[in-house]
């Protein structure tokens, strides 16, 4: 329907560009006067981009490309059923891009927002923000363990 460059840069890049307004924020707002707190939009901001795009291009471009551009949830998308090996090659990436970059980044960001409120006393998980953050946290701390637990078994 949508095949316009732009439409196709602007969703795709969407994560990317959700990810340098806020690092932009934070960074241009005084960080350190934020304390811990100064931490957790970033690294959530950056887990998500690794969960939908995986890690940035950090490979160089031609055949002997070792790591993809595309390895969190895209790099599915991306294998058909024809070609099986392709689509083992594809969960394989995205297991391990979920798993050791965007989780612990994820992780990381709400233990930040923790240790921000209980440094000064404030009760945790008053707001909406905060009761689906923690939510969607334990959803995904649970669908890597099932994964984990489905391929190892």
């Amino acid at each position: 329907m949508f095949t316009s460059g732009v439409y196709y840069h602007t969703r795709t890049n969407m994560p990317q560009i959700l990810a340098g307004f806020t690092w932009s924020l934070v960074l241009t707002n005084n960080p350190k006067s934020l304390g811990y707190f100064a931490f957790h939009p970033p690294l959530q901001t950056l887990a998500l981009v690794c969960f939908v795009f995986g890690a940035l291009d950090m490979a160089p471009r031609g055949p002997t490309r070792l790591i993809p551009s595309r390895v969190g949830i895209l790099t599915l998308q991306r294998t058909t059923l024809a070609r099986p090996e392709g689509k083992k090659q594809g969960l394989a990436r995205h297991q391990i891009w979920m798993g050791l970059l965007a989780l612990p980044l994820i992780t990381a960001g709400v233990t930040i927002m923790m240790v921000n409120k209980a440094s000064h006393g404030a009760k945790h998980f008053t707001t909406w923000h905060a009761k689906f953050g923690l939510a969607t946290w334990i959803w995904l701390v649970l669908t890597h363990y099932l994964e984990f637990y489905c391929k190892y078994r």
